[in-house]
């Protein structure tokens, strides 16, 4: 069977970022991800990590973990990434809450209640375990990656300052970090307030995540014509 190209498209992004999709699908069955990530996105990155200084950073979404061989990925090599619990955050949604009876009420026959939380595991093993995670779960749909202008713990700090006053529900503010999750339509808000969503982004100057949402891989960057000439050097 001839295997199915990726193909990517732009979405609008508030300045000075730029953002591509990378269209893959639902996770985890595009069979061309893995390669495209291991082979085209970690050089990339391990390029830009380099001439900008630049620290690594990778996530796990707790939410799709039950989906393909994702969950025993991570129990195989816990100990190499030691990974910490965090709550991710949807900045351009209602803040993170417990269900309530209406949430039940509300609910069309046969319609799935929203998830309660979105928990997220930072690999917090350093550089080398964070670019194991990338290689290691390309694909699952769990990956979040970034490059950081600082350590995680400050981008974990700011995140947590920005989100953490907007969240009500006792039960979930205890968290040790709070984790921006964004998409598509994180960057469509960003457009009438950019401000706003470079508070979203922290010290990330690069933020990569497989957004299910999206069916794809959401690159976003703050470094001037890194995404445009990555893209074109590719041609996907």
């Amino acid at each position: 069977m001839k295997k199915e190209a990726l193909h990517v498209s732009s979405p609008p992004a508030p300045g000075p970022f730029d953002a591509a999709l990378v269209e893959t699908g639902r996770f985890p069955d595009h069979e061309e991800t893995p390669e495209f990530v291991r082979n085209e996105l970690r050089p990339w990155l391990r390029k830009l990590a380099h001439e900008h200084s630049l620290q690594p950073a990778a996530w796990i979404q707790g939410a799709d973990l039950h989906e393909g061989n994702a969950a025993d990925l991570v129990r195989k090599h816990g100990a190499q990434w030691i990974p910490e619990t965090g709550l991710g955050v949807w900045p351009d949604r209602e803040p993170p809450r417990l269900w309530s009876a209406e949430d039940f009420h509300e609910l069309d026959p046969g319609q799935k209640i929203r998830p309660m939380m979105y928990t997220v595991f930072h690999v917090s093993g350093g550089t080398e375990a964070s670019e194991h995670a990338l290689s290691t779960l390309a694909g699952s749909g769990t990956l979040i990656y970034a490059l950081l202008a600082s350590a995680p713990e400050e981008f974990h700090r700011n995140a947590t300052e920005r989100f953490l006053p907007e969240i009500r529900e006792e039960a979930l503010r205890g968290y040790p970090f709070y984790m921006p999750l964004l998409d598509i339509h994180s960057l469509q808000t960003g457009l009438s307030n950019p401000d706003t969503f470079h508070s979203w982004m922290g010290t990330a100057r690069v933020y990569v995540r497989e957004s299910a949402e999206d069916r794809g891989i959401l690159l976003i960057s703050g470094i001037r014509n890194a995404l445009r000439d990555f893209l074109e050097s590719i041609r996907l």
